[in-house]
């Protein structure tokens, strides 16, 4: 997973998430800025790539893995026992099932966070207290409907990651959010060794897993970070108890080099058996981060040219990728997303953020790492003075590379457990799964 913050200034940089070789084995106070590419691997021709973190093998897990949001499939309703009546329509429940459950629940929280989002370039989100109160309803709701477990979890992890204007972890929500999910994973059967692989899969136990063990591990870090020894110590047992768990099912035998909560790489599971580089690469090996920095001053010049013109924050809008608030405080991260989110043509580049920085896309169009891959990116990104960007996993296989723009001492993002400094000029390659 990746978390960044920013303690002083702010930092502006070029974000590319990029296909990995088919061999592969803080707080600034002006803007950040970085070119972020991701893509698909060379090898991956019988496999999809599908949203954050989650994905299947084999037709079956394929099908399932097909899902909006965070990848969590939703189901037709059977059995249906309630509805959710706030927003746009209903919303029927089930209690045999979790997953559609989470879906819904999600999509209709994001359609919530997104309604008047844009309209005010800094203002709070007008409907975040009401998303807060639904949530809250939804997980009195699950006491006595353990279907709703993974449904409160991740809208937790989704909406409730901070406290309310404030870039600080809201402790309490995270570890409810954290027991919600290993307590969906007894709820859907994923701590059962005799589980078959198909059915493994197409109960995503494969992503429910890495969550527990990553919010519980978050949520540990935070708590030592205050110098709450106690509390961190008793959190971060849980961690260690829920990957030694997890460790112990015959899916994760083939792990070997997998010892801690950090070591979890979702891009192993597309290259079983290749030894892991590490969350941060040598640069060297990846073509594109060199070419990107001997490229740095034409990319300088077009982003600086948007912040100049005030457009920024306009562009943001153009295109979001967010599945919730992914980062604080209002506005503390934002991305201008070069290629199209939703492409109605074939030309992924024909967006308005590429009319404005055309030498940038057209070499990024030009490179064969971002050709052939489903969900490939690439954006420039801002990071504001105390922005924290909470922890995440990038959607495998892929890698991403980091152009620094402008960056000010104190930026820094940690990719597993390992903590790296943004330096302007300088590209940065790592592993964000």
């Amino acid at each position: 997973g990746v978390r960044a913050r920013t303690r002083t200034r702010t930092l502006l940089l070029g974000r590319v998430a990029m296909a990995l070789p088919a061999v592969s084995t803080a707080t600034p106070v002006v803007a950040a800025a970085t070119v972020e590419v991701t893509g698909k691997p060379h090898r991956c021709t019988r496999r999809r790539c599908t949203p954050r973190t989650l994905r299947g093998r084999g037709a079956a897990a394929a099908a399932t893995a097909a899902a909006a949001a965070i990848g969590w499939l939703a189901e037709a309703p059977r059995g249906a026992v309630g509805q959710v009546t706030w927003g746009p329509g209903p919303l029927n429940l089930v209690e045999d099932n979790d997953l559609p459950n989470q879906q819904r629940l999600h999509d209709l929280l994001r359609r919530a966070f997104f309604t008047d989002y844009g309209t005010s370039a800094r203002q709070p989100h007008a409907l975040m207290p009401a998303i807060k109160a639904e949530i809250a309803d939804f997980r009195q709701k699950a006491e006595t409907m353990p279907s709703l477990a993974l449904a409160v979890s991740m809208a937790r992890y989704h909406f409730a990651w901070y406290r309310e204007d404030s870039a600080e972890m809201d402790v309490e929500s995270v570890e409810d959010a954290a027991n919600l999910m290993y307590a969906s994973i007894q709820f859907s059967g994923c701590n059962r060794p005799d589980m078959s692989a198909e059915l493994f899969f197409q109960r995503m136990c494969n992503a429910r897993w890495p969550y527990a063990v990553m919010m519980y591990s978050e949520l540990g870090r935070e708590f030592a970070s205050r110098y709450l020894t106690e509390q961190a110590a008793t959190i971060l047992e849980k961690a260690i108890a829920a990957f030694d768990e997890m460790k112990r099912l015959p899916y994760y035998a083939q792990f070997v080099h997998w010892q801690g909560p950090y070591d979890i790489n979702f891009n192993e599971e597309w290259f079983p058996g290749a030894w892991p580089a590490g969350p941060v690469w040598d640069k060297s090996r990846v073509p594109l981060a060199l070419v990107l920095e001997g490229f740095a001053e034409a990319i300088t010049a077009e982003l600086s040219s948007i912040v100049e013109q005030g457009l920024f924050d306009s562009l943001h809008f153009e295109g979001l990728r967010a599945e919730g608030q992914d980062s604080a405080p209002w506005e503390g991260w934002r991305a201008v997303e070069l290629m199209a989110v939703d492409p109605k043509g074939a030309n992924v580049w024909d967006t308005v953020a590429c009319k404005h920085a055309p030498q940038t896309c057209g070499l990024l169009a030009s490179r064969p790492e971002m050709q052939g891959c489903q969900h490939p990116s690439a954006s420039f990104v801002r990071l504001r003075a105390g922005g924290r960007l909470k922890p995440q996993f990038g959607a495998a296989p892929r890698l991403a590379c980091h152009l620094a723009i402008r960056a000010d001492p104190g930026t820094r993002m940690s990719v597993g457990n390992q903590t790296v400094a943004w330096k302007t000029g300088e590209g940065l390659v790592f592993d964000d799964t």
